[in-house]
């Protein structure tokens, strides 16, 4: 009766002060009041409040304020509500107010009434944030509006908007989305605007003085970035954490205005400037390129500069050309100097190669000290050396094509037009290409002449680039009678002692056509056993001289067949200096020797396919295809195991799995195992070259486990990535997928290594399970899942797993108290241990404890219940069944357990998992909280059903 008349005082006294509710809303909050509902009547309140806007929102606000005063007035006393507002005029944060309610409420000794006053504070403390927000939102926006014009209406409406209901970041966003949309004089008034706002505001916070500094600094041309860590500094100095945190926001979004003014300024002078150097584009290539500028767009402006470029041709190329290099030049005279500059012309005009020159713009540049400056003239350099090669290689193609017109009469005007064509455009590949094939078309009298005019070509190109006493003693060979092979074998000597390797490329490749010309046999043959030494001096001049013996031995002793797997346990072990060049050249051997087996339809097949841009997997795939149709017989036999090597070669590798150990130690000191000493890598080499391989493993896990803790971290993270790596490589691709999409479904290490001894498991018996078996106990390890040996899932063997995947959010002190439980025999007050760090924890970390607990409660409870339950469970929370109901469900399936230590820990743990969840104990009570049958008699006239639901409301 008392409580009702309560209820019923409570309800006149404050009635005053919820007029804005509805009918509707006032009788149901009054409803929720008679049932002693009151978490349901704060609920509502806040409900019906959120949905209000405008003058209704208002009045609510002003009601519930006064609700405040009148309940802590009353709570408190005048005096305390006296020095609260005192407080708030005089413009104290509402944090500092909160804390200092907080203290008077902990001055109550009833605690029923202390609860009511802390409940009350929180909503309070709602009403008079919002108030004091609209207030300062509003005295900002008129304060700002000077600097918003430039907005269209809609957008001022939606920005208002976003201000009033507190969006901060939105309004940023949407400022910075209608910004960016803008062009011309539009832009240029926001810019203006917006970098008034930005002086009016930093003025504000930092005062006159220091914007006054900033202003110097940008007059005076300090960097952005100079300016920037200015302010940065004046930010630093603000000790409210909450202006501070707007100071920063604002700082970032200053700088992007001030940034964008000063390049369009930049972009207007450049473009002056250098506006005589681009004369050549079209109106609409110089708008498209202009508008790139102006967006700040350099790498689309240098990309289509190309483009256009590349799509000139004739006069209009020669006039880009030379315009382009006057802005070479222009520029590199303004950024290096006028001497720089005059330095750089003597080289040219002293035939000087390219890539001299290149090299001397490179120090040139590497002189630079303003980074930004230097990339412009990086990224410059590159651009003008390709002008100034084109430049010179047409000067040089010309020449060319004038010197030596005379040895191709034989060709059709159409063929002749499209030699020129290709060498223009600089495709030498393509003219050998194409010479070769229309040479190869003809016939008769007319293969004779095109004959004699090319060997015309090859000696008239070998004496310009050997001389006549080389040609002289070439002919006297071939007078003689000497085998061309010889011949070509001198050809390639004078062709070492070449020192410009651009002039040695060109002089191979008319090698290989004039040994054609000449009469070297098109037949395929044992490249072998005819081109052994060839073979050595061409592929594998990085072999030492004792390799290289080693190799020949084979050859003398007939063999062949292991001379390929000689090659590559060589290429296998090559130190890191050469591994570079042997792969090179290995794979420069195998495209020479596979097209000798395959035949040359095939090989041009393989070409056409590289050209396309197919990768070397596709590649490979192709290759093995073209094998396989081949007849059975030695070609076939060659070209199978040469395809086995060189698929290791071009990093394709053999689809058969391969002990990585025996061929990757090297690579896992860099990639894995960066933190053992180099004491522990010593010792690993050596037990490999001791053939102890398979101890390694374990050997690596004793460093691991031994490790310093500054480098834990490091070593878990590496070796978890190798243990990625390499049984992925053992358990096969479609295998290695599965557990990939697992882990990203948040899948735990627990049931990661669960579903890998599964899969490892229905493995063929052979040597990839048994390295896959070894390798994954090592790995559960280093991802701290222990054996999977039955054992106590909850204390006994998992408690550092535990601390990892569930426990993070507890102190070191607490793990230790924790271990000592563990070590003295008290596993069974573990979870209760647990459960105080919980309900103790920072509200820091309360939502993280939560989590990780509620995950531990999940993966405890299938442990004990199995997965059929778990997937039951599951399903019901899926379904959107309540964390009560679950409850309910749970309680049901752990009282049909059999009795025994399972059940008993079933039953803990559904316990402590309640409160991690938020279910209160199912204990009957009354609504009040008392645990005494004698109660029932006052509500026997309730259905089953009805005093579950008040059960159900008073646990929620």
């Amino acid at each position: 009766d008392r409580k009702r008349r309560d209820h019923h005082h409570d309800h006149e006294e404050y009635k005053e002060y919820f007029t804005w509710l509805t009918p509707e809303q006032g009788a149901e909050v009054k409803a929720l009041r008679d049932a002693g509902n009151h978490e349901a009547v704060y609920g509502k309140m806040e409900e019906y409040y959120a949905a209000l806007s405008g003058d209704k929102k208002a009045e609510a606000t002003e009601k519930l304020k006064g609700s405040c005063k009148h309940f802590f007035t009353k709570a408190l006393g005048a005096d305390a509500v006296a020095e609260l507002k005192t407080m708030k005029e005089s413009g104290s944060s509402m944090d500092d107010i909160a804390k200092k309610v907080e203290g008077l409420i902990n001055t109550i000794t009833d605690e029923k009434k202390k609860a009511f006053a802390t409940r009350a504070s929180v909503n309070c403390k709602k009403i008079f944030s919002a108030s004091r927000k609209r207030r300062d939102h509003h005295h900002d926006h008129e304060e700002y509006k000077e600097y918003f014009t430039w907005l269209t209406p809609e957008q001022g409406a939606e920005v208002k908007a976003l201000r009033d209901a507190g969006k901060h970041e939105a309004v940023y966003g949407k400022m910075e989305e209608y910004y960016a949309a803008l062009t011309g004089d539009k832009k240029a008034e926001a810019t203006e605007k917006l970098k008034g706002s930005c002086k009016h505001y930093f003025t504000k916070v930092f005062g006159a003085e220091a914007v006054a500094e900033i202003k110097t600094m940008k007059e005076s041309g300090s960097s952005m970035d100079d300016i920037a860590k200015k302010v940065e500094g004046l930010i630093n100095t603000i000790t409210d954490e909450q202006k501070k945190a707007f100071a920063t926001k604002a700082s970032v979004n200053c700088k992007k205005i001030f940034s964008s003014s000063r390049k369009r300024r930049d972009h207007h002078h450049d473009h002056e400037e250098y506006k005589e150097y681009f004369t050549w584009l079209t109106p609409e290539q110089g708008a498209e390129v202009k508008a790139l500028r102006d967006a700040g767009n350099h790498e689309a402006v240098y990309g289509k500069m190309e483009e256009y470029y590349a799509a000139l041709s004739g006069d209009k190329k020669a006039e880009a050309t030379e315009k382009l290099k006057g802005s070479c030049k222009h520029f590199f005279t303004k950024a290096l100097g006028a001497d720089a500059v005059a330095e750089i012309k003597t080289m040219k005009e002293s035939g000087s190669p390219m890539d001299d020159i290149a090299k001397k713009v490179e120090g040139l540049i590497n002189t630079i000290t303003d980074e930004k400056k230097k990339a412009f003239a990086t990224r410059a350099s590159v651009n003008c050396k390709k002008i100034f090669s084109a430049s010179r290689k047409r000067r040089d193609h010309h020449h060319d094509g004038e010197e030596y017109k005379e040895y191709f009469t034989w060709l059709t005007p159409e063929q002749g037009a499209e030699i020129k064509a290709l060498r223009e455009a600089g495709n030498h590949d393509a003219i050998y290409e194409k010479v070769d094939g229309y040479y190869a078309s003809l016939s008769g009298d007319k293969k004779n002449e095109a004959t004699d005019k090319l060997k015309g070509a090859c000696k008239h190109f070998f004496k310009s680039v050997f001389g006549d006493d080389a040609v002289q003693e070439i002919k006297t060979l071939k007078e003689a009678g000497t085998p061309m092979e010889e011949i070509a074998k001198k050809v390639e000597g004078f062709i070492s002692k070449i020192t410009d390797e651009k002039k040695k490329a060109t002089a191979t490749r008319a090698s290989v056509n004039c040994k054609k010309i000449f009469g070297v046999s098109r037949k395929r043959r044992d490249h072998h056993k005819h081109t052994f030494e060839e073979g050595v001096t061409e592929f594998l001049p990085w072999l030492t001289d004792a390799q290289k013996a080693e190799i020949k031995s084979l050859k003398d002793s007939g063999a062949d067949e292991k001379i390929g797997e000689k090659i590559m346990e060589f290429f296998d072990t090559v130190e890191a200096s050469k591994k570079a060049e042997a792969t090179t050249k290995l794979q420069a051997g195998c495209k020479h020797f596979i097209s000798g087996y395959i035949g040359e339809a095939a090989a041009t097949e393989m070409k056409a396919l590289k050209e396309s841009g197919a990768s070397d997997a596709d590649m490979t795939k192709k290759l093995e295809e073209i094998v396989g149709k081949m007849p059975d017989g030695e070609n076939k036999k060659k070209a199978i195991e040469m395809t086995k090597n060189c698929k290791r070669v071009f990093g394709v590798a053999s689809r058969k799995r391969r002990d990585h150990h025996k061929h990757t130690l090297e690579e896992s000191f860099d990639k894995f195992l960066p933190w053992i000493t180099e004491e522990q890598k010593m010792e690993l080499k050596n037990m490999k070259e001791a053939g102890a391989s398979d101890k390694i493993g374990e050997k690596i896990l004793e460093y691991f486990e031994n490790v310093d803790a500054s480098k834990k971290a490091e070593a878990t993270s590496k070796l978890q990535a190798g243990c990625k790596h390499f049984i992925g490589s053992l358990i096969g691709e479609a295998a290695a997928t599965e557990m990939k999409a697992l882990k990203e479904s948040g899948t735990s290490n627990v049931d990661m290594a669960k579903k890998l001894d599964e899969i490892i498991e229905k493995m063929a018996d052979g040597a990839d399970k048994k390295r896959a078996a070894g390798m994954s106990k090592g790995c559960k390890k280093v991802f701290g899942v222990a054996s999977r040996k039955r054992r106590d899932h909850h204390h006994e063997h998992n408690l550092e797993e535990a601390f990892t995947e569930f426990l993070p959010w507890i102190t070191e002190e607490q793990k230790m108290e924790l271990k000592n439980m563990k070590e003295a025999g008290a596993q069974d007050k573990i979870s209760e241990k647990v459960m105080e760090y919980y309900n103790t924890v920072d509200e820091s970390k309360k939502g993280e404890a939560t989590t990780k607990l509620q995950a531990g409660c999940r993966h405890f409870l299938k442990h004990l219940l199995g997965d059929d339950v778990a997937g039951e469970m599951k399903t019901m929370h899926e379904a959107g069944s309540s964390p009560v109901e679950m409850a309910k469900k749970l309680d049901e399936i752990i009282s049909k357990m059999e009795d025994g230590e399972k059940k008993t820990k079933a039953l803990g743990l559904s316990k402590n998992c309640r409160t991690v969840y938020g279910v209160a104990a199912r204990k009957r009570r009354n609504l009040y909280g008392e645990y005494d049958e004698r109660y029932h008699q006052y509500y026997n006239w309730l259905s089953e059903e009805q005093k579950e639901e008040l059960e159900e409301l008073k646990d929620s």
